[in-house]
């Protein structure tokens, strides 16, 4: 008697390929694969997992994982495979290990259970993980390195601005130590000229001429410097008083004109007929002018300056205050004006824009630094405008009445 088995043969085999087929991808894949029972005996390995386990794959197949994994109970990753022997679980998670030569290495670990026990597949990420450490160190440290620079920084700025008050308290309170023997040098200088002590002979009239002039030129400097130090100090005072801006501003161009007419320019100025009392400190708003004008006139070879006053019904001194009537002057000049990327440079102390070795104007560069500084005080705004080699404009607008 026999019996046909030719279907069962040919499922035999197709079931082999499968295997085979199954078996030479799980061989060829770059992730570690290992399949253990139910009595945690491996029964298969792959060569990624011999690699990953640091060890051939004859040392584990056929044994238990507790026994060629001494101490491996304690570990995460035997938490996870337990569970999913025993719950019937998947898991996935990136986990440490600790080899038994004390490496450490780092595994993103996916198990599957399966019939035959649980399934496991496996990536090295000891690599990986130890850049996001090593990056993770780097940006605290650097996070530290910038703290603690960030607080070296902020004492050195308020050391340099305690040092900077200090000098300018020290310089403001040396106003009249510094002042007193530049009048003498001027006053007695004078009467010499005038005859007073003697005759003079030409040649000690020019010398003692040029003698004067340097003295009240370096009163002038001192005077700047002395007046931004007392700004910059706080002890500036304003004194409000009320005056007639229309004859202070006659008595300023009266004081220029010689300038002018020196160099052979045209001073101008227009001036509204309702220009009339304003509530200031006159001695400041007179500075102001001054040297706005005698700026223009430094900077102008020909052509002319012009001193243009309007009254300005609702100007804004400051966000959130009320609009209060103004005066906006203007000085206007035809002289060699600036280039749009010196603008910035203006109003800032001790810069000046023609600053390097072909220099051809004298001062100290704080002459607008110190009109900006008494305009804030004043309550009001100062701006600029420029057209290169064809003049500037320089316009401060104030308030009719000063702030108390």
């Amino acid at each position: 008697m026999g019996i046909d088995i030719s279907e069962r043969k040919a499922a035999e085999l197709a079931l082999q390929k499968s295997e085979q087929r199954y078996r030479s991808t799980l061989d060829n894949i770059l992730e570690g694969c290992q399949l253990l029972d139910f009595d945690w005996r491996y029964l298969y390995l792959n060569d990624a997992a011999s690699i990953q386990n640091r060890r051939p794959n004859a040392d584990l197949l056929g044994h238990r994982m507790q026994d060629v994994w001494p101490g491996i109970e304690q570990s995460r990753v035997f938490a996870l495979i337990r569970r999913c022997m025993e719950e019937r679980l998947p898991f996935h998670e990136e986990t440490e290990f600790i080899f038994p030569t004390g490496h450490r290495g780092w595994f993103d670990v996916r198990g599957q259970p399966v019939p035959e026990g649980v399934f496991l597949l496996s990536i090295d990420i000891t690599e990986r993980h130890e850049a996001e450490m090593a990056l993770r160190e780097l940006n605290e440290s650097l996070e530290a390195k910038v703290a603690t620079r960030t607080t070296e920084l902020e004492a050195a700025r308020v050391h340099a601005e305690a040092a900077d008050r200090l000098k300018s308290a020290f310089l403001a309170t040396m106003s009249h130590e510094l002042r007193t023997p530049l009048n003498s040098i001027i006053g007695f200088t004078g009467i010499l000229l005038q005859g007073l002590a003697g005759p003079l002979n030409p040649e000690q009239n020019k010398q003692l001429g040029m003698v004067r002039t340097s003295a009240r030129h370096l009163l002038e400097l001192i005077n700047d410097v002395l007046d931004l130090s007392k700004i910059e100090a706080g002890q500036l005072e304003l004194r409000a008083t009320p005056f007639d801006l229309r004859a202070s501003i006659e008595r300023v161009i009266a004081t220029v004109k010689p300038q002018t007419e020196a160099k052979g320019l045209m001073l101008t100025t227009v001036l509204p007929p309702e220009l009339g009392a304003m509530l200031s400190d006159q001695r400041r708003v007179d500075q102001i002018l001054l040297n706005l004008l005698n700026n223009a006139i430094k900077f102008t070879d020909q052509g002319q300056v012009t001193l243009t006053a309007e009254p300005v019904q609702d100007f804004h001194p400051a966000p959130g205050m009320q609009p209060q009537p103004a005066v906006r002057l203007s000085v206007t000049d035809t002289g060699i004006g600036i280039k749009p990327e010196d603008i910035h440079k203006l109003f800032q102390p001790f810069r000046q824009i023609d600053s390097g070795p072909t220099r051809q104007h004298e001062g100290t560069g704080l002459g607008l630094a110190i009109c900006r500084r008494l305009t804030t005080l004043l309550g009001g705004e100062i701006s600029a405008a420029s057209e290169w080699s064809k003049g500037s404009t320089f316009t401060v607008i104030l308030p009719l009445q000063a702030p108390a």
